[in-house]
């Protein structure tokens, strides 16, 4: 995030491929949340994004488990004091970056501040949409 690196002397870019995105079915219609093709995506946009902050001379850790615990063990290691996330509209999202949390504040000895910013992983802000409310938006609107 911009934020971050306006307001910090050092960023740690990490990606934190959860098994929840993988080994989990979505709510509504029961399929896989990652298939083959959204995969090869992810993928592909993850590792252009680490050549992209190579070439600024900067790196992303990329790491594969439960993010809460992934995230906490991190911070403690780099003494993160500071961490920039992504706000999430879905209960199921929510719960992990709620589990983040504690687990940050349950393991770390030192405070961690955590702070949300909008519109990192959604094409358009909910406000630029034509339809007055959330609510509104069709199901099948992805």
């Amino acid at each position: 995030s911009i934020r971050a690196h306006q307001s910090s002397d050092l960023v740690i870019h990490l990606m934190v491929f959860d098994p929840f995105w993988f080994h989990t079915k979505t709510q509504v219609l029961g399929i896989k949340k990652t298939g083959p093709f959204r995969c090869k995506f992810l993928m592909e946009s993850v590792l252009n994004l680490r050549t992209n902050l190579n070439r600024l001379n900067s790196q992303l850790i990329i790491r594969f488990g439960e993010s809460a615990r992934i995230i906490a063990s991190i911070a403690a290691q780099h003494h993160v004091t500071k961490i920039f996330y992504h706000t999430e509209i879905h209960s199921e999202e929510r719960v992990i970056v709620q589990n983040v949390i504690k687990n940050c504040e349950k393991t770390l000895n030192f405070g961690v501040k955590f702070e949300s910013f909008y519109g990192g992983n959604t094409l358009y802000h909910p406000h630029d949409l034509p339809w007055n409310s959330m609510q509104n938006i069709p199901d099948t609107f992805t």
